[in-house]
């Protein structure tokens, strides 16, 4: 009778998620979706855990048809004290497990399966696995087989193993219309998206052609601001030179000396001097500071030492001047009985 118990519980295990339970333990195992359809199904996940609950059947599960018994305990019913480990195999290959010293994490269908578990050993769900695959394929059909290891309050190991079969859903054209209306549903929200996408896009383009527009305009014009104002700086710079050349002048005195009637001074030349012949002297005085332009230069007689003859025709001039010097020239008329003790020369010139 015990055997015939137990196949029956076999043939609920291929039918259904498992969950069995011994004493105040439970293990269970689900899946969703029952079957998998290999390009169309987007997720699959399978969850095993053991937890503490109401007591059902003994700890022993079956394997799917045509396996051997699994699980069974020789040990009184006492609960599981502390879970260990959780381990997930498909069709005999470990591809998940934690423990309590292991985080959980996959063995197996690496870039498709996510894995999360953990060991609490709390009241309550004491542990748990649970293994997500993106787009499952024909790799993930197949016998999975939970196995949650611990100890019970005497010390002695306890196994518990449960199973869940995922296969491949039968495929007809009913089931791929629903795919298909999907799959238009997005496809014409996509055009819509691409269309106002499009539009943006557009609407960026034409405004990008203003806005370089309007820079290169911008560009213009501070170009040409530029230039206003160099040209201005240029002005103001003409302007201050002119202003510094303005406030340009410089003064000062120049003695010609004695001019003797011996005529052993004043013989640099002989010059006309009130329709009368004159002898001269130059004297060549060189700016404090050199002009821009040729500057103007006024003289004048300073001081005047006569001697004794009651009528001398003397003068002073501007003989050449340039932008670094200018020549004095004094000039005595000929004559033997006109002579000057010294003569005071004073200047000034100025920008123009």
């Amino acid at each position: 009778m015990a055997a015939v118990l137990v196949w029956r519980i076999a043939v609920v295990v291929l039918a259904f998620d498992a969950m069995y339970s011994s004493s105040g333990t439970t293990i269970t195992f689900t899946k969703s979706p029952d079957t998998i359809q290999p390009s169309l199904t987007q997720q699959m996940t399978l969850r095993c855990s053991l937890s503490d609950g109401a007591s059902t059947h003994a700890p022993t599960t079956a394997a799917p048809s045509g396996g051997s018994l699994v699980g069974r305990r020789d040990a009184p019913g006492d609960d599981i004290k502390f879970v260990t480990s959780v381990v997930v195999a498909r069709d005999g290959l470990d591809i998940a497990s934690v423990s309590e010293h292991v985080a959980a994490r996959g063995l197996a269908d690496a870039g498709s399966l996510s894995v999360e578990g953990k060991i609490t050993n709390t009241v309550g769900e004491r542990g748990f696995l649970e293994l997500t695959w993106e787009d499952p394929g024909m790799t993930q059909l197949g016998n999975y087989t939970c196995v949650v290891a611990g100890v019970d309050d005497v010390g002695h190991n306890v196994v518990y193993t449960t199973y869940s079969f995922v296969a491949q859903a039968d495929l007809s054209i009913m089931d791929l219309i629903p795919y298909i209306h999907a799959q238009q549903v997005k496809a014409r929200k996509q055009d819509t998206l691409n269309a106002e996408l499009t539009k943006e896009l557009n609407d960026l383009r034409t405004k990008d052609a203003e806005t370089i527009k309007q820079l290169n305009d911008l560009q213009s014009k501070d170009a040409e601001t530029t230039k206003q104002l160099n040209d201005l700086n240029s002005k103001v710079n003409a302007m201050s030179t002119t202003l510094s050349e303005a406030r340009h002048i410089e003064s000062g005195y120049v003695d010609c000396g004695n001019a003797g009637s011996d005529g052993t001074y004043w013989r640099d030349g002989t010059t006309s001097l009130r329709g009368n012949a004159a002898r001269y002297k130059d004297i060549t005085v060189r700016f404090r500071k050199s002009y821009t332009n040729t500057p103007g230069v006024q003289v004048g007689v300073k001081d005047a030492y006569l001697g004794a003859q009651s009528e001398t025709n003397f003068g002073v001039s501007v003989a050449r001047s340039d932008t670094h010097s200018f020549t004095v020239r004094c000039s005595l008329q000929s004559d033997d009985s006109s002579w000057m003790a010294g003569l005071r020369v004073s200047w000034i010139s100025y920008a123009r």
